[in-house]
């Protein structure tokens, strides 16, 4: 971090000074418009010499170029709707022509960045320091992939904020510019994600306040440059958690309920317009529908199962896993709120832990509740479906096996959830069950899974494998349900239940930005 910090500091002295120069270039050439006098005369020298700087920093401002150097000054000049003289538009001109034959150098950062994967933080911020000193694309660019990167480190979420607004600062000091807007974009949303994860981790109430303001900010903000791509989507998407951001400061139920229902009314509006909406921006809202519903099971709220069914139309067919992990959080949430539904499958479970503290609070519910009719010697009450008994009489674990797995879930949700809203009531129940569990001589940390465990699951595994190679081949059908079953169990493997890391890569991507982590 203290490298980075360095670099950092490094490439905004050199910003600031490149900024100084640009200042003194404009004096430099207006003082030479009103009197007459050629531009010739204004060489790097000239330019050090009134900037009290060295040539060499004065070159090396603007990559050796004088007409690169006209060109920062014209940005500048257009930046603030004051007029550009001829001569320095001709010079800013036959630079950006000169670099259109030549090749801009900055392509080959700009190809090279895009290869760099969001875990390779050196080798981002190697090409960052770089970058910061060229074009404000470049610069804003590069900054954003050093945000996602820390993004990817636990507990690098301050540090992820501070370049986000850096990139951020950036594209408003080039307004003019609309090739910014794109990475503007981008800077607002992994701002505001930064901002959500330090909510989670704010143990303070004033600093749950400050970076729930920084989130309604950085959406509205999101929301503005979205509009101006004629994103609609995403523009009703980053409204959305601009006003539940709202909602959770003045800690109000009824504004959280009333921004799930003018964003399912713009969604339902999107589709019939025949706006293609990212399916992981309608899974994000079902979820937090189903946890508004979970944290306040009182209100009987009949339009918020409208805007349930509304979502579920609006899906793009054919479906996607993103589809069928939020219908197995729907099927794993209906259950638990009455233990009569046909009960979830062991993937809807794994599914439904995605979806953060909802998920898993009510896959934790879910297993206390299989417990519970274990303690009564496995005998299903009459109004269970014959599908859990059937499950729970093929367990391969005890009661006290599954109160501990609970108590892992429970645990993650305290861990990763602020304490305001329909969410924080959720922690609530959760701290809650943890207690039941204590006074039941069940806490601490769930045990490592035996050897013999693991070797068992994977023979079964290689067992599954082999008769692939059989003399009986597996038709389509079989493929696509052998794959819908393996990918959960995948996924679960690579993200860690609680961890930041998995979303951030989602959440600060070009497409999936919506599975935020949940607050």
């Amino acid at each position: 971090m203290t490298q980075d910090w360095r670099v950092r500091t490094g490439a905004l002295r050199r910003q600031r000074t490149r900024t100084e120069i640009i200042d003194t270039v404009e004096k430099l050439v207006f003082d030479h418009l009103d009197n007459g006098t050629s531009l010739e005369s204004i060489s790097f020298r000239a330019v050090a010499a009134a900037a009290h700087k060295s040539p060499t920093t004065v070159s090396n401002a603007f990559g050796g170029s004088v007409n690169a150097m006209y060109a920062a000054l014209s940005e500048r000049l257009r930046s603030t709707e004051t007029p550009v003289p001829t001569e320095v538009a001709n010079r800013a001109r036959a630079h950006t022509e000169h670099a259109a034959r030549t090749g801009d150098p900055g392509r080959r950062l700009r190809r090279e960045l895009a290869q760099t994967k969001p875990a390779d933080l050196a080798g981002r911020m190697r090409l960052y320091e770089k970058m910061a000193q060229s074009t404000p694309i470049q610069h804003a660019e590069a900054a954003c992939a050093v945000a996602q990167s820390h993004l990817t480190i636990p507990g690098g979420a301050r540090d992820a904020l501070m370049f986000a607004e850096e990139a951020l600062e950036t594209c408003k000091h080039s307004s003019t510019d609309a090739a910014l807007i794109p990475a503007a974009l981008q800077s607002a949303r992994l701002a505001a994600t930064a901002a959500r994860f330090l909510v989670r981790q704010s143990p303070e109430p004033d600093a749950e306040v400050a970076n729930l303001m920084r989130v309604h900010d950085f959406k509205l903000q999101e929301s503005k440059y979205a509009a101006a791509l004629a994103d609609w989507p995403a523009e009703s998407m980053a409204q959305f958690h601009a006003n539940r951001a709202h909602a959770l400061l003045m800690n109000s139920a009824d504004e959280e309920v009333s921004a799930i229902h003018t964003v399912v009314r713009a969604l339902r509006d999107h589709g019939e317009a025949g706006r293609t909406i990212p399916d992981d921006a309608l899974a994000s809202v079902l979820a937090r529908i189903l946890a508004v519903q979970v944290a306040y099971p009182d209100r009987g709220d009949v339009e918020l199962r409208d805007d349930q069914d509304v979502l579920i139309t609006l899906f793009p067919k054919p479906h996607s896993d993103i589809y069928r992990s939020a219908t197995s959080l729907l099927a794993v949430v209906r259950f638990g709120q009455q233990w009569s539904h046909v009960p979830p499958t062991p993937v809807d479970l794994l599914r439904a832990t995605s979806f953060g503290v909802v998920g898993q609070l009510s896959v934790a519910r879910y297993l206390l509740h299989l417990a519970e009719i274990l303690d009564a010697d496995k005998s299903a009450p009459a109004n269970v479906e014959p599908e859990l008994t059937r499950l729970i009489e093929g367990l391969p674990m005890n009661a006290r096996e599954l109160r501990v797995g609970a108590l892992g879930f429970l645990n993650d949700v305290v861990a990763g959830t602020h304490r305001r809203g329909s969410s924080g009531l959720l922690r609530d129940e959760a701290i809650r069950l943890i207690g039941d569990l204590a006074e039941q001589g069940v806490a601490g940390d769930r045990p490592p899974m035996p050897d013999e465990k693991i070797d068992a699951a994977l023979a079964e595994v290689d067992r599954i494998v082999v008769s692939v190679f059989g003399g009986e081949r597996l038709n389509e059908p079989q493929l696509e349900r052998f794959r819908a079953a393996v990918e959960p169990i995948s996924q679960y493997l690579t993200d860690t239940i609680g961890d930041a890391v998995s979303h951030a890569q989602r959440a600060s991507s070009e497409k999936s930005t919506y599975l935020s982590a949940p607050m």
